[in-house]
């Protein structure tokens, strides 16, 4: 509970700073899933989280422009 309270927390300073400061934030905490399949502790990912975190951070780059999807 500790952890959970404290992410919400940074979450919330670091999203406020991205809207004074005019910068893309993303709030992965509300996108991932909390299902134990994908956690190893409840703080730490696992195998199977760590590729979903990875999809889900590309989909924001690219969805928001901030990288270019590159063509094989």
């Amino acid at each position: 509970p500790y952890y959970q309270r404290a992410f919400r927390e940074h979450n919330a300073i670091l999203a406020k700073i991205a809207k004074e400061e005019g910068v893309p934030f993303y709030d992965h905490q509300s996108e991932m899933p909390v299902d134990t399949t994908y956690w190893s502790d409840g703080r730490h990912v696992n195998v199977k989280g760590a590729k979903m975190k990875g999809e889900l951070w590309a989909e924001f780059l690219l969805n928001n422009h901030l990288i270019k999807e590159q063509q094989e």
